[in-house]
C-alpha cells in the first residue's frame, strides 16, 4: 500500500508543478493595473482598433476579401 501511495504523491506533485509551469502570466503582465476596454455602438473591432500595433486590421486587405454580403449570401 506504501508503494502506490508514493508513486500517487510523486505524479500529482509533477502534475501540480507542470501545471503553475503553463499557467505563468508571460513578463511584464505583472506590470499591468488596470485593462481598460473602449467600445462603441454600431462600430467594428477595424474600426475602433484596426490602426493600434498589433492589431490585425483590414488596411491591407483586398477588397475582393473584404466583400459585404447581405443575409442571403449576394
Amino acid at each position: 500500500m506504501t508503494r502506490p501511495f508514493i508513486s500517487l504523491c510523486l505524479a500529482s506533485t509533477a502534475l501540480a508543478s507542470f501545471a503553475s509551469a503553463a499557467m505563468a502570466a508571460p513578463p511584464g503582465y505583472d506590470n499591468i493595473d488596470t485593462v481598460v476596454v473602449i467600445y462603441a455602438e454600431n462600430r467594428s473591432f477595424d474600426n475602433l482598433y484596426g490602426g493600434f500595433p498589433g492589431a490585425n486590421g483590414l488596411a491591407n486587405v483586398s477588397a475582393d476579401q473584404a466583400r459585404q454580403l447581405d443575409r442571403d449570401g449576394k
